[in-house]
């Protein structure tokens, strides 16, 4: 991806059966309080960590052009305390985020975050972010030690036996003012 401002990625895991396969029910999260227990496959984000209430073997780490974020390999707990930096929750007018429990984040909302921004809170423009254009950058979402389910049979259609890794990208427009007034914007 070329982009001159990368701010943040975001990966995570899914279950091999969230699109397409019809008849799948919804899955029910744990110690959902103040939100929705129901959560449909499609939007269901796994860690696959085995563990829910202590870090265990399973980590990850983001690389970014042969540097690793953060210097050491990372559990479910450090993603976790990312989060809310991630999202820019750090400003006292912002209420946090959606993850009620550690057993929701675990089954259910998932997500590692790789901030390449400083969170600022009141939207203070800071440019701090990852610039890609013109260069090879190569960007990488490594996870170890994962406990995939094996596939399950009726009525639990909820495990397939095989998870699929994606990772979402965010990127934000610039609008630089030049000599002359010359407006230029930068994606």
């Amino acid at each position: 991806m070329s982009s001159g401002c990368i701010t943040k990625c975001f990966g995570t895991y899914q279950d091999a059966n969230a699109n397409g396969v019809v008849g799948v029910p919804a899955h029910t999260l744990n110690d959902a309080s103040g939100v929705s227990a129901q959560i449909a496959n499609c939007l269901r984000f796994r860690s696959y960590s085995g563990e829910t209430k202590k870090a265990g073997s399973a980590t990850w780490e983001w690389t970014v052009n042969n540097v690793k974020y953060g210097q050491f390999r990372s559990s479910w707990f450090n993603g976790l305390a990312n989060l809310a930096y991630a999202q820019d929750k750090v400003d006292l007018d912002n209420s946090g985020t959606l993850i009620t429990s550690t057993e929701s984040y675990n089954d259910g909302k998932f997500v590692f975050p790789l901030m390449l921004e400083l969170p600022t809170g009141r939207s203070v423009a800071v440019m701090s972010s990852f610039n890609s254009r013109g260069i090879n950058s190569q960007m990488v979402y490594a996870g170890n030690g994962l406990t995939v389910p094996i596939a399950s049979t009726a009525p639990d259609l909820n495990n397939s036996g095989t998870a699929t890794a994606f990772v979402v990208a965010q990127t934000v427009a610039q609008l630089r003012i030049q000599l002359g007034r010359d407006l230029l914007v930068v994606y």
